[in-house]
């Protein structure tokens, strides 16, 4: 798990830092491990290998990661926090569609499951719609 310090000797570390003319974020690495960066409309994974002060350049748009640097060991005699929030997210997910026939003729019915799952933070409201090429099949119940 991550975590994130307090106060640190190293001006720049005390603590997650934006510069936003320069697109960089300096951030205290605790554990090694995945940080999933939220800018923008995509979010961001990167695995950090090692504990450690690192600097982290982003694209123009905040998008994607232009460039990753360890800048150095964190303090001795710091005080860290753990990270135990979670970043809410939207994540409405597609788990699995069955059909009993793997061909249907014209004029024939097939039953076709589809299961959803919201496995985001938020409280969703979907539909689902099914189509054969660009025609919408007619769906006759559906449950989430």
């Amino acid at each position: 798990m991550n975590t994130y310090r307090s106060s640190s000797v190293m001006p720049y570390s005390r603590a997650l830092k934006f510069n936003l003319a320069t697109r960089q974020i300096y951030i205290p690495i605790d554990n090694a491990g995945p940080i999933t960066f939220q800018y923008g409309c995509s979010p961001i994974t990167y695995y950090f290998n090692q504990p450690g002060i690192w600097q982290i350049s982003f694209t123009d748009s905040w998008n994607n990661i232009a460039k990753v640097q360890r800048l150095g060991n964190l303090p001795e005699n710091v005080i860290y926090f753990q990270n135990i929030a979670n970043s809410p997210t939207h994540d409405v997910a597609v788990d699995d569609v069955t059909s009993h026939k793997t061909i249907i003729n014209q004029g024939y019915s097939n039953e076709i499951v589809v299961t959803v799952a919201n496995q985001g933070t938020f409280s969703e409201t979907f539909s689902v719609t099914a189509y054969t090429d660009t025609k919408e099949i007619s769906l006759s119940k559906s449950s989430a």
